[in-house]
């Protein structure tokens, strides 16, 4: 117990460094953690490292991966894309998403499209946007349109404005209404798709940080 609170502890000193703009401070703290079995300082330090010493940052995140950490293997799945290896790409991306991260399922998707597999990529891409992936529900949008099932695709373009409030696919929306003569509707969605280019007023001042493999 003791062991765990002592990398519990170094891993929040590296957090509070790295937050800090410390970074070598911040990659002794990770390191202290990960060596004493605390699967976000391996994850951590991976990412601090992956520029200078991308074998060093996959042998950390095979570790986290080990411990069953689902960005670990979203980590290593861009990797191998940023190589060009799509094929082990794909494993690792669809190992992230059968874990519940919907990055990976949402990459899973363009990876299989690259590989020319349509099907695989609508497969990953209702996954991730059931798991909540702010763009996934549009790409099903766009490839069921494309594949000639405009009816079909206006679901995936409901569900992409009305969940994420995607200002594409409002306006998706407000063409397919107005190819169709419902001028009513169809400036319903333009005036959605209007206001959804627009920040909402109660997060204009925030910021977002996304972490790795969300």
């Amino acid at each position: 117990m003791h062991e765990a609170g002592d990398a519990e502890a170094a891993f929040q000193r590296g957090s509070l460094a790295e937050d800090a703009g410390e970074e070598t401070e911040a990659r002794r703290w990770y390191r202290q953690a990960a060596d004493a079995g605390h699967t976000g300082g391996a994850l951590n330090l991976g990412r601090l490292l992956e520029t200078e010493d991308e074998a060093e940052a996959m042998r950390l995140y095979d570790r986290a991966w080990a411990d069953g950490e689902d960005k670990a293997a979203f980590n290593i799945g861009r990797l191998h894309d940023n190589r060009g290896d799509l094929a082990a790409a794909e494993t690792w991306y669809g190992n992230a998403a059968d874990k519940g991260n919907a990055g990976g399922a949402f990459n899973l998707g363009h990876v299989r499209l690259d590989l020319g597999n349509t099907e695989g990529a609508l497969e990953a891409w209702r996954h991730a946007a059931d798991l909540g992936h702010p763009k996934a529900a549009y790409c099903v949008g766009v490839l069921t349109a494309r594949d000639g099932d405009e009816d079909g695709a206006v679901t995936w373009f409901e569900r992409a404005a009305d969940e994420h409030r995607d200002e594409r696919a409002a306006r998706r929306l407000g063409d397919y209404y107005r190819e169709r003569g419902d001028t009513v509707e169809a400036d319903a969605w333009f005036h959605r798709a209007d206001a959804y280019s627009r920040p909402p007023v109660d997060v204009v001042s925030l910021s977002y940080r996304a972490g790795q493999g969300e």
